[in-house]
């Protein structure tokens, strides 16, 4: 507990079925079902999520939910039935908004995205915070920002495990 003040760790689930819309999700088209499953996992620490306490009052239920609907708005413009890779897209987009969110409430000095060797997914994740970030601020990324996305996704594997990132991340 002597990190409880200076740590914060939240784990947003990344390999799981849900996340790959693998079956049973796979063929779930509706929706309103797919939201459902989605909080129910976002609530559900036994399904790979976790939030700590202070977190958890600022997200849930209004937050998470509300954020849910305004992505199913915005980007997919109320749609009754999505494909799967509509919802692969989705969670993602809702990733990226909710970890905004649990920034902005953390006020973290730093943050880092891990994964269990920080190589694969959490390399991904940051590049993709720098991307979403920009297009959403309506901005191109320079070239040297586009020199610092292909460092972040290529030199961490290529360093450490002489590979390149695992192409599905």
């Amino acid at each position: 507990n002597g990190f409880k003040d200076h740590l914060t760790v939240v784990s947003l689930a990344t390999d799981t079925e849900f996340y790959h819309q693998l079956p049973p999700y796979e063929k779930e088209r509706m929706v309103e079902v797919f939201m459902q499953h989605f909080y129910d996992q976002l609530k559900g620490e036994e399904s790979g999520f976790y939030f700590p306490e202070e977190l958890k009052k600022v997200l849930f239920p209004d937050f998470a939910k509300r954020l849910m609907e305004d992505v199913h708005r915005i980007f997919f413009a109320s749609k009754k039935l999505m494909g799967r890779e509509e919802r692969l897209d989705f969670i993602e987009i809702y990733y990226f908004f909710l970890t905004m969110k649990i920034l902005e409430t953390v006020e973290p000095d730093s943050f880092s995205f891990t994964c269990k060797d920080a190589l694969d997914i959490g390399q991904s994740l940051g590049a993709f915070l720098v991307i979403f970030q920009r297009l959403i601020n309506e901005r191109q990324l320079s070239v040297q920002e586009l020199e610092c996305v292909r460092y972040m996704l290529y030199a961490p594997a290529l360093l450490v495990r002489e590979r390149l990132m695992l192409h599905d991340r």
